[in-house]
């Protein structure tokens, strides 16, 4: 159970943990949490997250037993969609238009264990289009929007859509 989360501080002040180590946040694109087991640190920078170790007194980056690719998608058009990267440790991705309402996301063996399908809604809030997603191979992601009336596939309908894989 958190004893206290830190949301907003000074950018740029000092917050002491066990009376002598000091953490500086320099940069307002990162963000401090102190839970009971620790600090926990997410860096925007370069997307990783680090955790306190009390025991080696040193960061370390944080072990999740997945590796993932979270984006804001946007598309238009016969276009390629375009990312805005929130956090990607699967490898070097790009996105392809394939046909009206389809789209892959093509890692290199990022998708080689075991992945979800997904799906939601397409952005913005007002949006009458959903989006499923499956994976291909062990390359590829297919990503296919649906307008919720008359189920036919169509582009234009990813604005500002979050999409998150996640790979075991």
């Amino acid at each position: 159970m958190p004893i206290s989360i830190i949301d907003n501080f000074n950018l740029n002040s000092e917050i002491p943990l066990d009376g002598r180590t000091v953490v500086n946040n320099t940069s307002e694109r990162n963000s401090i949490s102190y839970k009971y087991d620790g600090l926990k640190v997410f860096q925007l920078d370069n997307r990783n997250t680090y955790i306190w170790n009390k025991g080696t007194n040193s960061w370390d980056l944080e072990s999740l037993p997945y590796k993932e690719y979270v984006c804001i998608l946007n598309q238009s058009g016969t276009s390629n969609p375009t990312s805005t990267v929130l956090k990607n440790t699967l490898g070097t991705a790009s996105w392809v238009y394939v046909i009206p309402g389809v789209y892959y996301l093509n890692i290199t063996g990022g998708f080689s264990g075991t992945s979800p399908r997904i799906n939601g809604f397409c952005g913005p809030y007002t949006s009458t289009s959903v989006f499923f997603g499956q994976k291909l191979n062990s390359n590829s992601y297919e990503i296919r929007t649906l307008s919720s009336i008359g189920g036919t596939e169509l582009n234009n309908c990813l604005n500002e859509t979050l999409i998150e894989i996640k790979v075991w």
